[in-house]
């Protein structure tokens, strides 16, 4: 009786250890498969390169003798970007391109955008606020994409802004 008792543990063993020799192989398995995926994800959306409109309606201000269109040098060194492909038109020319799907996103800088900026001796200072409207066409990762570069851009806007105080 020992022997087929210990025969039946010895089986019992055996049976428990190609199961979880089983279980640690599809875990294996999985996890490269998720990996996997999670790159090629990663992979898409870094190639993706956005048509964007920026809207430049800023007016010329003087200050203390010298003019300023801030959002006129915001311009120029933003198409300098190259992950994008950056087109400066008219407000009409971009909700049209909106519409019809030539751009992905619209950036654009209002006419009193330096006026408010450089406003410095006003106690009431209203805010500048540049707005971004995104078509993707149902395209989440165009959209998370056009949101990210959206605020991306006012974000790179405020850190010159700060810097141009600063200076």
């Amino acid at each position: 009786m020992d022997k087929q008792r210990i025969l039946k543990y010895g089986r019992n063993a055996l049976l428990v250890l190609l199961l979880l020799l089983s279980i640690i192989g599809l875990n294996i398995a999985v996890q490269n498969n998720t990996s996997i995926s999670k790159k090629e994800q990663e992979a898409g959306q870094q190639n993706i390169k956005l048509d964007v409109a920026l809207v430049n309606e800023d007016n010329t201000v003087t200050l203390n003798g010298t003019e300023y269109n801030l959002g006129a040098s915001y311009a120029k060194n933003i198409e300098k970007n190259t992950a994008h492909n950056w087109s400066t038109v008219s407000r009409g020319t971009a909700d049209k391109g909106l519409k019809e799907g030539l751009y992905q996103l619209v950036v654009t800088i209002p006419s009193d955008f330096s006026t408010k900026i450089l406003d410095i001796n006003n106690t009431n200072v209203d805010k500048a606020t540049i707005t971004y409207k995104i078509n993707a066409n149902g395209n989440l990762q165009v959209e998370n994409e056009a949101v990210k570069v959206a605020k991306g851009i006012i974000a790179d806007l405020q850190s010159q802004l700060i810097d141009m105080y600063m200076a």
